[in-house]
């Protein structure tokens, strides 16, 4: 699994007439994918999330993706959902791979509860489960109360009670804090 910079491929076909053309042959034909503007991958089977930093950084992997990859909710996730900082909005990106998704956290909150994943020669962040709740809770409407906010966890994003009750509510609660947010202040008291 090799990246390839747009440079790299235009030096290896320079013969051809027009490598640009080239290159746009070699993806119809799936010998090459692109990443995003420049930047190239010649084998697609590799995990989406592999090579969301490329896509856009700084990232980690997050949200419903996260939770689907812990095994905190059923749901296969198709989209690579991961949190960033200082963009100017939330984006979504689709390359050939697939469709990727950025959404803005607090810079505060940004460095912590982050794993470093690794699948052959790729390596990328990932949020642990306790902070990829609360990167989810950041990114809903404000809820009512600590009712409300249990339900949606356990009714809405159909976790599980007791794998919640597993999760480190010390690290939960330490995580809750870096988020000036109604979400997460209802999630320090629930876990209290």
């Amino acid at each position: 699994m090799e990246i390839v910079s747009i440079e790299k491929l235009r030096t290896e076909i320079s013969e051809y007439g027009n490598p640009d053309t080239k290159i746009g042959r070699m993806r119809r034909d799936g010998y090459l994918y692109r990443i995003r503007r420049g930047l190239y991958i010649r084998d697609k089977n590799v995990l989406k999330e592999a090579v969301s930093g490329l896509v856009c950084g700084p990232s980690y992997v997050s949200f419903e993706d996260a939770l689907s990859r812990h095994g905190l909710i059923p749901e296969r996730v198709t989209e690579c959902s991961c949190a960033t900082f200082g963009k100017q909005r939330n984006t979504v990106y689709k390359n050939d791979l697939g469709y990727y998704s950025f959404t803005n956290i607090p810079l505060k909150a940004f460095p912590y509860g982050v794993e470093l994943y690794k699948y052959g020669r790729f390596s990328w962040n990932m949020a642990t489960p306790e902070k990829a709740v609360c990167d989810l809770l950041y990114t809903r409407k404000p809820l009512k109360n600590t009712q409300d906010l249990l339900g949606f966890l356990f009714e809405g994003m159909r976790i599980e009670e007791e794998d919640f009750r597993e999760l480190d509510a010390e690290k939960m609660r330490f995580f809750a804090g870096l988020y000036d947010y109604r979400n997460l202040k209802l999630l320090g008291e629930a876990l209290s």
